[in-house]
Order: C-alpha cells, then sequence, then structure tokens
C-alpha cells in the first residue's frame, strides 16, 4: 500500500515532468517563430532586391510567397539550415536550395540564374 508521503511525492513528480514538458514545447514554439519571423524578412529583401512584392502572411505560416512578376512567382520554406526556394516563370517550375546565411542579394542573383531559360 502507498502511504500518503509517497503518493505526495508522485503527485510532484507528474508535476515536474509535466512543467518541464510544457516549458519545452513553449521554447520549441518560440524558436519556430523566430525562424519564420526571420524568414520573413529574407523574403521580404530578396522580393525588394527583385522588384517584386511580398504577399503576407497568415501568422505561424511556414511559406512565405513572393509575386516578382504577373508570370514568376516564388515560394520560400525553411528547412532546417536551408531555404528551399520554389519558382514559377512562365509556366516552367524551378527550385533551388541555399544556407540560410546566404545574403540576400546572393539569393537574389541565383533565383536569376535558375530562373533564366
Amino acid at each position: 500500500m502507498i502511504n500518503s508521503t509517497e503518493l505526495q511525492e508522485r503527485k510532484a513528480q507528474r508535476k515536474r515532468q509535466e512543467d518541464s514538458a510544457r516549458s519545452a514545447s513553449e521554447a520549441r514554439k518560440q524558436k519556430r517563430q523566430e525562424e519564420l519571423r526571420q524568414l520573413h524578412v529574407l523574403a521580404a529583401q530578396v522580393a525588394e532586391l527583385m522588384g517584386g512584392a511580398v504577399r503576407p502572411a497568415a501568422p505561424g505560416m511556414a511559406w512565405m510567397l513572393i509575386d516578382v512578376g504577373q508570370t514568376h512567382k516564388l515560394s520560400f520554406y525553411r528547412e532546417g539550415e536551408q531555404i528551399d526556394i520554389r519558382g514559377d516563370r512562365d509556366g516552367i517550375h524551378y527550385a533551388l536550395s541555399v544556407s540560410r546565411r546566404l545574403a540576400p542579394e546572393k539569393i537574389a542573383q541565383a533565383i536569376g540564374r535558375k530562373s533564366t531559360p
């Protein structure tokens, strides 16, 4: 039979585990929000360099969409240390992955090279 002291210790341990799990979950959520904010900033900088416009993103949206022109659209997605960029120019699809540490100017140049037929 479990005495009241053991029961209280188990209850306290369970509470500590729940608090720890909740804290870890909140830390992951904050980290993801910061990563998305950085992705949105990067996409906006690239869009400005390319003369395009960033579509407003819903909070927490993992994809960032850019309209460079009527026939050229881009989407940015962060996957770990890489930014996956998918484009559609005049109905021709292309994709490239770049380091998230790459300067916006270099990303715009890479997109320009990849998107030219």
